[in-house]
């Protein structure tokens, strides 16, 4: 996208949400891995906008997949320390043209890296996962499957590809191959048990998708949101 169809872009979405006129130029943040975060300053504060994926929108569940996340997040945010996109028009999922895209309040604070995060963060976050297990979402109707407890990933062809290409930094999943497989299939066995019984939670409460600020958790990136065991979450 050019700078200016960019620039174009966000002001269409600014206009949109209805938060006032732009500021500055948007600035693109770090770490998204499928989406693209943007940081915006109106006249009205500082946003963050994601812009989606096109190819994970081009799925046939993943817009309501994204609208569902939300309804779960709404319903939890005065119960836990979550996130949600603004509602504007009565929807948080937007779209311009081929654009979807989600406009979040601005949190001012920071990530921690995995070395960093302590014992202390982990009994705040299992605070935080215990109060989303305990709420009850049961109003809400959320037409998600639990995932599969099969195992998708193909050991011996990654092994395969390793080999032919060399990969002497990945020797060790060679040497234990063997022990991946059955760690793997223990943990399918294990989900299989586990089937009839679910909670609506995160799904991907992992360290990247958690904000610190002052001290306190504030949780993020919703998307995966949905149907999940307990256990498995925990």
């Amino acid at each position: 996208m050019t700078t200016k169809a960019n620039q174009i872009l966000f002001e269409n979405i600014i206009k949109q949400s209805k938060i006032g006129q732009l500021l500055t130029k948007p600035t693109v943040l770090s770490g998204g891995l499928l989406h693209q975060m943007n940081q915006i300053q109106t006249t009205t504060g500082t946003y963050a906008v994601k812009l989606l994926n096109p190819s994970i929108l081009s799925r046939p569940t993943a817009r309501q997949n994204f609208i569902d996340s939300e309804r779960i997040v709404n319903a939890l945010a005065g119960k836990v320390s979550a996130l949600p996109a603004l509602t504007i028009d009565g929807s948080a999922l937007q779209q311009i043209g081929t654009h979807y895209y989600l406009v979040f309040p601005w949190v001012d604070g920071s990530i921690l890296p995995i070395n960093q995060v302590t014992p202390s963060h982990a009994e705040l976050i299992g605070e935080q996962l215990a109060q989303i297990h305990a709420a009850d979402l049961s109003s809400l109707t959320i037409q998600q499957t639990p995932a599969s407890p099969e195992s998708p990933l193909p050991w011996d062809t990654f092994a395969e590809k390793i080999r032919q290409q060399g990969l002497t930094v990945l020797e060790p999943y060679l040497s234990d191959l063997r022990r991946i497989k059955r760690w793997d299939n223990e943990a399918s066995s294990a989900l299989k048990q586990w089937r009839g019984t679910s909670v609506l939670s995160h799904r991907d409460l992992d360290a990247k998708n958690v904000l610190w600020k002052c001290g306190a958790p504030v949780l993020i990136d919703w998307e995966s949101a949905g149907p999940i065991h307990p256990m498995h979450d925990f």
